[in-house]
């Protein structure tokens, strides 16, 4: 297979059909053989039967659960280890640079090893002022502890090639699951290209600063300290 999407999801019953719907719209004209993974981490909202009908509606596109809320860092694990393609995207489910972002990352794997689509590097992009601030103070934070220098380590699109993504051997169980995936791709001698494009968010998605910030830098820190 070419080409695994995969989406975490999280309470998203209000924008996952259309979301499905709109990547098999820019997926099907490729002409690639592809899959989209669907994984629901607990979500308290309607997202289990809507995951449902979607499962039974569409032949590429197919849906699990963990049986509690275990976390971003565990679900993406789940779905990289289910993926069947050779290039596997990781999507936030309310497609932040919209679905024409897949044939721009497929364009750039092509050369790299992972490749990320980004808020920060070379396009002015329109971003709630506290979530800028707090994505370029993440970022110093881990270019000091790390020497890492990804732009946008929160990107909610990226792509890998999947014989990379098997050696990063990843433990994070909630959202510093980003920051370790370029930690350990950096160490690996694997190539990281950032790549602007256009932000469309319409949601706030699954991070909230307020709620996660601390938490994802007490994992980052764990990171360090495992001198990562």
């Amino acid at each position: 297979m070419e080409l695994s999407i995969v989406l975490p999801i999280y309470n998203a019953a209000n924008i996952v059909e259309d979301s499905v719907e709109r990547l098999v719209g820019a997926l099907d004209p490729l002409g690639l053989s592809y899959e989209i993974l669907l994984k629901n981490d607990g979500s308290h909202d309607n997202s289990s039967k809507i995951l449902e009908m979607i499962d039974r509606r569409y032949g590429h596109v197919h849906c699990s659960s963990n049986g509690s809320n275990e976390g971003l860092g565990v679900t993406l694990r789940k779905l990289f280890h289910e993926a069947q393609g050779r290039t596997i995207i990781y999507c936030d489910c309310d497609l932040p640079f919209g679905e024409q972002v897949i044939s721009l990352l497929l364009h750039g794997i092509k050369k790299d090893d992972i490749v990320v689509a980004s808020r920060y590097c070379g396009m002015r992009n329109c971003v709630p002022l506290y979530r800028k601030i707090a994505s370029r103070l993440y970022y110093f934070f881990c270019k000091l502890l790390f020497g890492i220098s990804v732009f946008d380590i929160g990107s909610g699109s990226v792509a890998f090639q999947k014989e990379a993504l098997k050696q990063l051997d990843l433990k994070s169980k909630g959202f510093g699951i980003h920051a370790e995936l370029f930690i350990k791709a950096s160490r690996g001698g694997f190539s990281i290209k950032e790549i602007p494009a256009e932000h469309f968010r319409i949601s706030t998605g699954s991070f909230h600063v307020w709620k996660h910030g601390f938490t994802t830098l007490c994992e980052t820190l764990t990171l360090w300290q495992k001198k990562l």
